[in-house]
């Protein structure tokens, strides 16, 4: 399988689909995470992203060193603006082997492992609707 590069798409903002095969570069994953960054940046409001990683096949350590760092310097921005974030992965393995690793680092906002995007993006949305206020 031919790699492709990393695709942002906001066409149905305020989700954020990100669809990436295997990065080719450090430079490529640094760019990624540049134009990702700006254009949420840019936008500052409350968005969920949905990860599309069913092509992923691997990471090498430098590329996710370039991703964490990334991560952590936007923390603030996230915790601020990001209302979840869904994962979507065709094997069953990995599936439950992330949702594990999320147990046991917890992000500060919801998430959750699909196997669609459909249902990912029906999440997401559930995300993004404001709770109604009960009254007392």
């Amino acid at each position: 399988m031919q790699a492709r590069p990393v695709t942002i798409d906001v066409s149905d903002w305020p989700l954020v689909v990100v669809q990436s095969s295997t990065v080719e570069s450090d430079d490529e994953m640094r760019a990624f995470c540049m134009r990702y960054n700006t254009l949420l940046r840019a936008k500052a409001e409350p968005f969920v992203q949905i990860a599309d990683l069913r092509e992923v096949r691997a990471m090498s350590p430098s590329r996710r060193k370039i991703l964490t760092e990334s991560i952590k310097q936007n923390e603030s921005f996230t915790q601020q603006y990001c209302r979840g974030i869904a994962l979507v992965f065709d094997s069953v393995l990995l599936r439950h082997l992330l949702t594990a690793i999320l147990w046991l680092k917890n992000p500060p906002y919801p998430h959750r492992v699909f196997s669609s995007i459909a249902d990912a993006k029906a999440w997401g949305r559930e995300q993004l609707t404001p709770m109604p206020v009960r009254a007392r």
